[in-house]
């Protein structure tokens, strides 16, 4: 537990780490996005069509995604589609 914690009223009321698939034209099945408790931000790993090793791309970062709207901005532009696009996929 962190000072953070401490000081929020809403604790309780906190995101709990998750992972869903993030469906992406070109873009592997094994693409996903979340939300890691431990800390406290959204990410998003991305697996373009037929790579099988590492994440294309992988998106994290305490201060860069504290709202789901930062990871959904991050992954158009690497994907290179529009915003709303990516919204429909988060929410699939």
């Amino acid at each position: 537990m962190t000072a953070r914690d401490l000081d929020d009223p809403y604790r309780s009321n906190r995101l709990r780490s998750f992972s869903e698939p993030l469906w992406l034209p070109g873009w592997s099945e094994r693409s996903v996005w979340g939300y890691d408790e431990s800390t406290q931000s959204y990410f998003a790993q991305l697996w373009r069509d037929g790579v099988t090793e590492a994440p294309t791309a992988w998106l994290t970062g305490m201060d860069l995604m504290e709202r789901r709207e930062q990871v959904a901005i991050l992954v158009a532009a690497v994907v290179g589609i529009s915003l709303a696009n990516v919204y429909a996929a988060m929410a699939r």
